[in-house]
């Protein structure tokens, strides 16, 4: 029987790593989301704009937990980021998003502070930005 030890530093690389990915469900202003049809694509991507940008944050999700994070995320933002959201077409394209999670299609969040790299998500079926003021499809297919 295999005993599993946990270290100091291994867990606080898996709570960083989980309230990262708690802040990119909530789809802050600067990140792009892409749709893809499967995990694998929009692993390969992630890896691919990690290689490409390492400074860039991405989070690689799915299914009914996916969208659980999201709505909670969405729900933890504060009451400006809410009223924001509520005069554009944020919640619009959020519900999109979740709906494809629900699916089984996987989706690729990123944000990167360098505002200069938009990288091409390739492969992705939808992609979205959410910007500081709007937000917008950039590529549909």
């Amino acid at each position: 029987m295999a005993i599993r030890t946990h270290t100091i530093e291994g867990i606080a690389r898996k709570a960083s790593r989980d309230s990262a990915a708690g802040k990119l469900a909530a789809f802050p202003a600067g990140s792009i989301v892409g749709v893809y049809q499967n995990r694998i694509d929009a692993v390969g991507a992630a890896v691919q704009i990690s290689v490409e940008s390492p400074e860039t944050k991405v989070w690689v999700a799915s299914g009914e937990e996916a969208s659980f994070k999201i709505r909670a995320a969405r729900s933890a933002r504060s009451l400006l980021a809410k009223l924001a959201g509520g005069l554009s077409d944020d919640e619009a394209f959020v519900e999109h998003i979740v709906d494809q999670a629900r699916t089984g299609q996987a989706f690729l969040v990123l944000h990167a502070d360098d505002r200069d790299y938009l990288p091409r998500l390739t492969g992705a079926s939808h992609v979205v930005e959410f910007g500081r003021w709007t937000t917008r499809e950039v590529a549909r297919r």
